[in-house]
């Protein structure tokens, strides 16, 4: 079996995830006595985020999140981060962040894990990043459960091992990781991690990763043809 040329190599970790076109609602691990007192002042947050009116959401945000909302404290940290309303200070994303994951909200957990990893605003801790990215993957975050594959694939803050980061990459591509599934397509094409070499399996995992929007999937399907 010929070698793959690959340009990238293996998918990268990823980043912050995307806020996407809303703010989450008020979920079930919030207070409940907060959900009558500032569901107003929530709902005019969200819609002064999606309007781009970021000191507005920020101030609105702020008493929600300081009366112990997780997603409130989650959009906190957001608005830090990205410097939206208010001078970007990854060192505040991260107070905010760690109230919200406290209480189990998956997604500060991931972005924690993200700036612990890189060491935005504090130092470079792939230990906490990990125990993060696991938190996370453990309620079933795709991205976590891959971030930790990579962790694995690396030897980032873990002792290298092919073995445990294709089983986390397997549990990341069955909860919809792309990227995941592409790492399978590497592993089973070069028969890493304890796989055997299989085009067959490789075909699979880059067809799935394809159908999920993967454009560099599409370029290893090719190679994958031709081998």
């Amino acid at each position: 079996m010929s070698v793959l040329k690959w340009t990238t190599g293996l998918a990268a970790s990823l980043s912050l995830v995307a806020l996407g076109a809303a703010a989450p609602a008020l979920a079930q691990d919030d207070k409940t006595e907060l959900v009558d007192a500032l569901q107003d002042s929530y709902k005019a947050a969200v819609e002064a985020y999606q309007d781009e009116n970021y000191e507005t959401s920020l101030s609105k945000f702020k008493p929600v999140a300081e009366a112990g909302s997780s997603n409130a404290q989650y959009m906190m940290g957001r608005h830090y981060y990205f410097g939206t309303g208010v001078e970007q200070d990854y060192a505040k994303a991260a107070q905010w962040y760690e109230k919200a994951a406290a209480q189990g909200h998956m997604d500060s957990q991931f972005n924690l894990g993200v700036i612990y990893r890189d060491g935005l605003g504090t130092d470079q801790a792939y230990d906490e990043a990990y125990s993060y990215f696991k938190a996370a993957g453990e309620q079933g975050h795709p991205n976590a459960l891959f971030n930790v594959g990579m962790m694995y694939d690396q030897g980032m803050g873990r002792d290298k091992d092919l073995e445990t980061a294709r089983d986390w990459f397997e549990k990341a591509a069955n909860a919809g990781s792309n990227l995941a599934m592409y790492n399978m397509g590497v592993y089973a094409y070069q028969g890493l991690g304890g796989m055997e070499a299989s085009v067959k399996t490789a075909r699979k995992w880059f067809e799935k990763s394809a159908d999920a929007g993967n454009e560099d999937a599409e370029a290893a399907l090719k190679i994958v043809e031709e081998s």
